[in-house]
């Protein structure tokens, strides 16, 4: 997907040449969903047993990766000044 999006604002590639791809993905895009939302539907009671952790684990996760990302542009406008 990077690859594809790197690509596509660059020039590199022609959007009309994904444009019929794309426009069929999107049509069929709510069946992807489907599956993962009868998956929470079904498993319910393990999410709310397990929330805790859960939250925790993806606040800690989502801070670290703030961090990081702070850090890398901290860096990398440092060494531009």
């Amino acid at each position: 997907m990077l690859l594809l999006f790197v690509s596509l604002t660059t020039g590199i590639v022609p959007a009309r040449w994904v444009k019929d791809s794309c426009t069929l993905l999107i049509t069929i895009m709510p069946l992807f969903f489907i599956p993962a939302s009868m998956g929470l539907m079904n498993h319910f009671h393990l999410l709310i047993s397990d929330s805790l952790p859960l939250l925790s684990a993806t606040t800690l996760s989502s801070l670290l990766v703030f961090v990081i990302v702070a850090k890398l542009v901290d860096r990398s406008q440092g060494s531009e000044q």
